[in-house]
């Protein structure tokens, strides 16, 4: 039995200065093939744990921006998992990529909220993870 990988991404819109989602939609690569994630479908609990932590590292990502003055109109995210043969994640990697409606990024903005994403209470429970990777960004529509 080898490593494990694992991909997931989302594609959210969102509604109002707080950053309230309007609409989300949640996918995992299965088979070279991306396919949107139900919990009720895909109910490994692996799996679940890993939509667990990309569903409250966005929850934390998108409040804080919003905390920052930062309205987004829609962000897409990746989540990258390896984990070993006994299921231990070794590497997991994060990044966010928001689109502005309103607010200008200040300098120690996206280092403030990327603390704070630390803080989310999924992630704050995960064993120490030897790779881990946190990256947000921002840019306005062309």
């Amino acid at each position: 039995m080898g490593d494990h990988k694992f991909q997931f991404r989302l594609s959210c819109r969102y509604r109002s200065k707080k950053n309230l989602v309007a609409n989300l939609v949640f996918e995992h690569l299965v088979d070279n093939e991306w396919v949107v994630y139900d919990p009720a479908n895909y109910a490994a609990g692996f799996l679940i744990l890993l939509y667990a932590v990309f569903n409250c590292q966005h929850l934390y990502f998108r409040v804080n921006a919003a905390e920052r003055g930062l309205q987004l109109n829609s962000a897409k995210g990746t989540l990258e998992v390896e984990a070993n043969e006994n299921w231990e994640i070794r590497k997991l990697t994060i990044r966010f990529d928001g689109q502005l409606v309103a607010g200008i990024p200040e300098k120690d903005d996206e280092k403030y909220i990327v603390e704070r994403m630390a803080q989310c209470p999924v992630s704050v429970n995960l064993k120490a993870v030897p790779d881990m990777q946190v990256s947000i960004g921002f840019s306005r529509p062309s």
